[in-house]
């Protein structure tokens, strides 16, 4: 369901994006779904405490790559991914804004109209009575049955 006054928040997000930005988020979404997920987590945390058991030069390779690489990596990665989730949740906002202020637009035009509409239903029946008043008084009409009399 679209309505011309109201944006999705995708096409808020796409108006400010690049082509350069828009490969830079598919390929941050798709690490980030790569580091994100837990059996990850498992990796990081076992293969450290394995390493004690292995050679020294094994060991200084795996806590080069456990600690340094993996950190100097996942971690801007993930602040990157987080900045999309920001911008994504701001788009989404402003998109929520708009369709608010749509809708109390609408709402204020709605009220202004029944208003209007209001005056208009007391204004005829005024006229109408004005019209029975006359219409009796002159004693040509029968209001009640709406024949001329003779």
């Amino acid at each position: 369901m679209s309505h011309p006054q109201v944006p999705h928040p995708a096409e808020l997000r796409r108006e400010v994006q690049g082509k350069v930005a828009a490969a830079n988020d598919f390929l941050a979404t798709h690490l980030a779904v790569i580091f994100g997920i837990a059996w990850t987590i498992w990796v990081f945390f076992t293969v450290p405490i394995v390493a004690y058991f292995l050679p020294q030069g094994v060991q200084n390779h795996i806590f080069f790559f456990s600690s340094g690489w993996i950190q100097l990596f996942a971690l801007p990665l993930m602040v990157y991914v987080s900045n999309k989730i920001q911008k994504s949740s701001d788009a989404q906002s402003d998109a929520f804004h708009q369709a608010l202020t749509h809708i109390a637009t609408v709402e204020d035009l709605n009220r202004q109209l029944i208003t209007e509409m209001q005056e208009l239903l007391t204004e005829n029946t005024n006229l109408t009575r004005a019209v029975k008043e006359v219409l009796d008084n002159t004693g040509n009409v029968d209001c009640d049955t709406k024949k001329i009399e003779p």
